[in-house]
């Protein structure tokens, strides 16, 4: 797993986890309708990775890759992305916000999106402007929203959008 920023000036990036799953039996081949897990397997499929009791991370399926070795041994390598991906792949189109505080914008855009998962959001500090946005992606507003307000846009490690203000 990763996630977080690599400097303390850097904004959040998304979280990524990576693992292999054995697959002899091919349960976790998404061209199996067979397994016990179709139609199941596909992309954005909700992710748990807990270690030792500890969830360490949450998000979701961003791609499965079956992998074939002879004579019987097949594995599936899954990559997965946090929260963000949702938002960084969704436009807003003709959105339209009157001035509001910083908390309130970013739950108004989550709300806009039909942010599907949890969240936690401070109230914020700034006024954000009245403005039309239109072909914007939503995690863009997001982040300028947090940046406008010198504050922190993440996932943590159980998968919850969270927002800390300036005075967190």
């Amino acid at each position: 797993t990763q996630r977080g920023r690599s400097r303390e000036t850097d904004q959040y990036q998304a979280g990524t986890a990576s693992f292999t799953l054995r697959n002899e039996d091919r349960r976790f081949d998404p061209s199996n309708t067979a397994s016990p897990y179709a139609p199941g397997i596909l992309p954005r499929a909700l992710v748990i990775i807990r270690l030792a009791g500890q969830q360490i991370f949450g998000g979701y399926v961003n791609d499965y890759v079956v992998g074939y070795e002879i004579p019987n041994i097949c594995t599936v390598d899954v990559s997965c992305i946090d929260g963000f991906c949702v938002p960084a792949n969704t436009y807003l189109n003709a959105y339209s916000p009157g001035a509001m505080l910083t908390g309130a914008r970013i739950s108004s855009v989550l709300n806009t999106i039909a942010y599907p998962a949890a969240r936690s959001i401070a109230t914020g500090n700034t006024t954000l402007a009245a403005g039309t946005f239109d072909q914007v992606f939503a995690l863009d507003h997001l982040q300028m929203a947090a940046r406008s307000e010198n504050g922190y846009l993440f996932c943590d490690r159980a998968g919850v959008m969270t927002f800390f203000d300036s005075w967190h």
